[in-house]
Parts: structure tokens; sequence; C-alpha cells
């Protein structure tokens, strides 16, 4: 899943950690992007030689090869890696959101985002790779997925070719085991035990 920020993306990959049956990778081509030699951004004070564009890549490759694997991303994210090894390893879902929606929850966040980690060039990128390779992708739109959660993911279910679960649309607090780190850091935010309903843009906080 490649998607914008502040696009419930989180919430979908607790969803679908809490399946137990598919591996949770939560963005793991940020390492790339903000930590490694290739770095894209220097917002993180931090550094890991190893943490190229092409390592996390294979990393993913050698963990899907081994287990099931659901991985979640931002577009600005896997857009240097995505080559068309990455492109026919996978079966790509695109998270979409208004930038009415997404751009001012973000600056709230981060009042300094940039264009490209606001997601939608990288994102309309990551779109026409897919696009030109011939891949079959879904595309989720948050709208959608906040009005109705189970009608909606029981659709992507069926497109990506999973089983629908319904109770993995419901959630203890915290995050579930299969997330790892940056899944945790970057929901340090969210007490959340279902997908959030749809709100009015006036009261979206």
């Amino acid at each position: 899943m490649w998607a914008v920020p502040r696009s419930a993306s989180t919430a979908f990959e607790q969803m679908v950690a809490q399946r137990g049956d598919l591996a949770v990778m939560s963005e793991p081509f940020s390492a790339a992007y903000y930590d490694g030699p290739e770095a894209l951004s220097q917002r993180f004070d931090c550094s890991d030689p190893e943490a190229t564009f092409s390592s996390v890549r294979q990393l993913v490759l050698d963990r899907a090869a081994a287990e099931p694997v659901f991985v979640k991303d931002m577009a600005c994210h896997v857009l240097p890696a995505l080559d068309d090894t990455l492109i026919n390893a996978c079966t790509h879902t695109l998270l979409v959101r208004d930038p009415a929606w997404s751009l001012p929850s973000m600056a709230r966040q981060w009042p300094d985002f940039t264009a490209d980690e606001a997601g939608f060039e990288p994102l309309a990128e990551v779109a026409a790779r897919l696009d030109e390779s011939g891949a079959d992708v879904v595309v989720v739109d948050t709208a959608d997925l906040r009005r109705d959660p189970d009608a909606l993911v029981e659709a992507w279910c069926e497109a990506v070719g999973l089983n629908f679960e319904p109770g993995a649309l419901q959630w203890d607090e915290g995050m579930a085991a299969g997330l790892g780190a940056m899944a945790a850091v970057a929901c340090h935010h969210r007490n959340k035990h279902r997908f959030p309903a749809a709100r009015t843009r006036a009261t979206d906080r």
C-alpha cells in the first residue's frame, strides 16, 4: 500500500495486522528516505549507512519470499526504489485522500512539511509507473474508508485476493504485535479502536 500522509494508512495497517495472516512491514523505505546515505530529507538527526533504497527493497522482497507480507509506506519513500522487480512482486494499493483534509492535518503535525512529503506528486508518479507497467492497482479513497469501513475493506479484500475478516476492523487500545517501531512512533498520538468515522471539515482535528 502506497499512501499520502494523514490518510488513515496506519489504521488500515492496524486492521491488516489484526487479521493475523500477514506479516506487516510499516514504512520500511522511510529508513532510506530519511536516514540512509541516499537520504532525500534531513528532517531527522539520525543515520543508517546501510539503509539504501536498494537494500530496503531487497529486505522487503526477501521477507515476501519467506511469508505473506503487507507493506505500508508513503509514496515519497518508496518512489526511488520502485523498479520493475518491486512492481512485479507486489499487489499494489494506492491510498488517497482529498488534500483539503490531509494537508491541514499534516501541517498540524509537521508545519514545515515539504511538497514531496505531502505525497501527492510522488503518488502520481507511482501511479504512472504502475500504469506503464500494466500492473493491477486497487485505489482506496480515505473518504470511502471512513464512510463505510466494513464495505470498503470487504471490497478491498476481494480485489487483492484475501478473505474478509470483519473482526479485524476492531481492536484494543495500542498497536498490534505485528507492527514495528516505526508504526508505534507514527501512532503515538492515536487512541482509536476502529477506523475514524467521517466528520465535517470544521471538526476534523
